[in-house]
């Protein structure tokens, strides 16, 4: 883990502020683009924060090599959200993990699955946009299955594929919890959850996120 000044936070203040996004109700979608923003590089991030035209100088990512992240940032300003927004997603994708993992239960007994929750909502940046990925632990393999909202790997080795998300957590399949999972990794970078109202720290601890290895996932819009 990363502390840095948190000009990202700031620049993303920017963004947020040039898309007409309310500032009230809508930490977690700045503190996303944010933490989208610690992974590009300083320099860049220090010209977004000191630019009278934050949009046009975050496009410059894409020329600059910065595809996923530059996607990824405006993802979240062209489809905003609110921070109640994200507590929603998170029970809507709770009941609808909660039906796939007992579809898969039923199709590959007896062999004990094991299933792994992995991506953005254990690294702190889960919004309102954000699906979920699975990684379930089969005896027979069938590669990836969309399932909607709920996407899910199926692998002779669990723990081994979903460790290549660089954030992961075994999960039994009737102890998902998806808030649980979802406050903590807020509560890793420093953030506090009081009911559904989230505070801020002082000081935003974020991390260099590890990009998942290539041959899992197609298309670089698609990764967590």
């Amino acid at each position: 883990m990363e502390v840095r000044s948190d000009r990202c936070l700031f620049a993303a203040g920017r963004l947020a502020e040039a898309s007409k996004i309310p500032v009230e109700g809508h930490l977690l979608l700045r503190e996303n683009v944010a933490t989208c923003l610690h992974q590009l590089k300083d320099e860049f991030v220090e010209r977004l924060a000191d630019s009278s035209e934050p949009l046009f100088t975050m496009r410059g990512g894409f020329s600059a090599g910065d595809m996923r992240w530059t996607h990824k940032v405006f993802r979240e300003l062209e489809k905003p959200y609110s921070d109640a927004q994200v507590f929603e997603r998170v029970g809507e994708l709770q009941g609808k993990a909660e039906a796939v993992v007992a579809e898969l239960m039923s199709r590959h007994q007896p062999y004990p699955c094991t299933f792994f929750i992995t991506g953005s909502l254990l690294k702190g940046r889960f919004g309102a946009n954000s699906d979920l990925d699975l990684v379930c632990g089969t005896e027979k393999p069938q590669g990836s299955e969309p399932h909607g909202d709920v996407s899910v790997q199926l692998t002779n080795d669990g723990e081994s594929r979903a460790r290549a998300f660089g954030a992961y957590q075994q999960v039994k399949a009737g102890q998902l919890n998806l808030l649980e999972h979802f406050t903590h990794g807020l509560e890793s970078k420093g953030y506090r959850i009081e009911g559904k109202t989230v505070v801020a720290p002082e000081t935003v601890v974020r991390e260099q996120e590890v990009v998942p290895q290539s041959g899992m996932i197609w298309s670089f819009a698609d990764l967590p």
